[in-house]
């Protein structure tokens, strides 16, 4: 799966009927017993897009079409909040990556041998004695980043 184009599918969205959608599905003309109208409609009654029902499509066919449309209206309806919470990861990850390269930087300044810890207790004990007020510059940017996590 590619990753998905927020700017773009924001720009789609923007495009599309605003407001909350509604899905309607009824029998067509119930005198005559056959054929259903599926709808996606406007919260006044109004459709966005329809379907006649009379397509000669089986009861599965509309079953899918159905389920289809309802696809459509939950994710029309849920986008605003979908992408605000993409962007606010995309935010979130992009700090903690920074906080973790200043970490590494450090980590790996010249005349330190932390690289190729044989134990973690190893390079617990030779970050300690190496890198102490180093790493307290960088501490309160690591903190900041996960701020908000479960952990904190």
């Amino acid at each position: 799966m590619t990753d998905p184009n927020i700017d773009a599918l924001d720009a789609l969205h923007a495009k599309a009927t605003a407001g909350r959608w509604y899905h309607y599905d009824e029998v067509f003309r119930p005198q005559f017993g056959r054929g259903r109208i599926t709808e996606i409609q406007q919260a006044n009654g109004r459709p966005i897009v329809a379907w006649s029902g009379f397509d000669g499509l089986k009861p599965a066919e509309q079953r899918k079409r159905n389920a289809n449309a309802a696809s459509i209206v939950a994710l029309h309806n849920a986008w605003p909040a979908v992408s605000a919470k993409l962007r606010a990861q995309q935010a979130r990850i992009a700090a903690l990556e920074g906080a973790l390269r200043e970490v590494l930087a450090v980590a790996d300044a010249p005349g330190l041998s932390i690289k190729n810890p044989t134990t973690p207790a190893d390079w617990v004990r030779t970050a300690s004695m190496h890198l102490g007020a180093k790493m307290l510059d960088v501490f309160p940017k690591v903190r900041a980043a996960l701020k908000g996590t479960t952990d904190d």
